[in-house]
């Protein structure tokens, strides 16, 4: 119990340097096109993927700005165009898809609203993106875009459920894919909680790179500020088009780094850096199943939870009555 606390004051003073670290090299840069020139009429354009790890282009109309959200942060309104675009509608898993306008990045996607007849999005500027350690709580009043919890190797239930409701996530199936995947702004990327014999990952877009870090999401993916979670490329395998609100359908790939920021205007992550993980195997006699978790004690319990549900209703069947006797390494 000394060694694992240990271990875990030790990572915790490693993320106090690091976030410092990342404090003082954040600074402006005129590739950013700052919030001060937008006026509504301004004309750009998004990237995003559709399908794979395609990097796609829609247009973008700017309608307004919105100052003073919250202190500290500002949304850019707009409308969005394209021939998926006008099927679809603003897609959950979009978030952090990078906005244009002149060749310069204005910022993310991460707002949207259900039922909405127009493909109207709120934008993260990347102004704020890029000095997101200093703002660390989320918009208030403004709904962002569900990122989608993908799910493969389990059934959906009662634990995952929670894990979603907990986070304001879109539970959605994924494959087991394998691939490298995509690094270009506008690629589908995540979060991964499980990996192995299953896997749960929190999945939105890239919005760009800086010195091996990744800026994504463009809103919290679970606001959990300083964390070391692993971060993995994704593709897109379907799209969901839907009145309420359509979404992609996104399955992580290979883990290239781990998230080391989690705030409100978006996720951080570093390229090649190793995650910490746990190790669980459940041994049913004759079908083991392994796994790795994210060392993340809010969700460890779910995780656990999950897992074990899912294992006994493969092992015994779904419709067993009795009693499980479980023996915990």
């Amino acid at each position: 119990m000394h060694t694992l606390f240990q271990g875990r004051r030790e990572r915790s003073m490693r993320r106090m340097f690091y976030l410092l670290f990342l404090m003082l090299t954040a600074s402006g840069d005129n590739k950013f096109f700052p919030v001060e020139s937008v006026k509504p009429g301004l004309k750009g354009y998004g990237l995003t993927s559709f399908y794979g790890t395609r990097i796609d282009t829609f247009r973008v109309e700017v309608i307004d700005v919105l100052h003073g959200v919250n202190p500290g942060h500002t949304i850019v309104l707009a409308k969005l165009d394209g021939e998926i675009i006008k099927h679809t509608g603003v897609l959950a898993g979009m978030s952090g898809s990078p906005v244009y306008i002149d060749g310069k990045l204005l910022g993310a996607v991460a707002y949207s609203w259900t039922f909405s007849k127009d493909p109207i999005c709120g934008i993260t500027p990347a102004e704020e993106m890029q000095d997101m350690i200093s703002t660390f709580g989320s918009v208030k009043g403004i709904a962002p875009l569900r990122s989608l919890l993908a799910v493969s190797g389990i059934g959906i239930n009662p634990y995952v459920d929670s894990i979603a409701t907990m986070f304001n996530l879109e539970v959605v199936p994924a494959g087991r894919d394998t691939g490298k995947g995509s690094l270009l702004p506008g690629a589908p990327v995540g979060i991964v909680f499980v990996d192995g014999d299953a896997v749960i990952a929190v999945m939105g877009t890239l919005t760009y790179i800086e010195d091996k870090r990744i800026f994504s999401f463009g809103h919290p993916a679970l606001l959990s500020g300083g964390v070391e979670l692993p971060f993995a490329t994704g593709k897109v395998t379907g799209l969901l088009p839907s009145i309420y609100s359509s979404f992609k359908f996104i399955s992580p790939l290979k883990v290239i780094g781990t998230t080391v920021w989690d705030g409100g205007t978006g996720v951080i992550a570093e390229i090649g850096r190793k995650p910490q993980w746990i190790e669980f195997t459940i041994d049913g006699g004759f079908k083991k199943f392994h796994y790795r978790l994210a060392d993340y004690p809010t969700i460890i319990p779910y995780l656990t939870g999950s897992l074990s549900f899912s294992a006994i209703a493969e092992i015994l069947g779904s419709d067993f009555e009795g009693t499980v006797k479980a023996n915990l390494n």
